[in-house]
């Protein structure tokens, strides 16, 4: 009878630890996530930005620039024309996150 209290208290604090290494983990698999989604969206922003330079130096230049390695990710992006009107898709991937923003230009 005298060991089922620290027993019960054992498992309880042993529960309890168990239950914050989860969450713990679950908070630094989010962090990662986010931080890529990040990154991605910025590898987009700068294809964007390049597809905007190209365009100024070059106004009837149409096609896709192949997948650039930049950091731990890449970028691309594709100019294109649908009637009179000019668009540019920039694509910004690092691991499985991949971000694509569509402008007119």
């Amino acid at each position: 009878m005298k060991l089922v209290l620290p027993i019960t208290l054992l498992m309880l604090t042993l529960l309890l630890l168990g239950a914050q290494l989860t969450l713990t983990t679950q908070d630094l698999q989010i962090t990662t996530e986010l931080t890529r989604s990040n990154q991605s969206y910025y590898l987009a922003e700068a294809a964007f930005a390049l597809a905007k330079d190209r365009l100024q130096q070059d106004p009837s230049w149409r096609g896709t620039q192949a997948s650039v390695s930049l950091g731990a990710g890449t970028y691309a992006f594709r100019i294109y024309e649908q009637g009179a009107v000019v668009h540019i898709e920039a694509t910004g991937e690092i691991g499985k996150i991949k971000t694509v923003l569509k402008r007119v230009f």
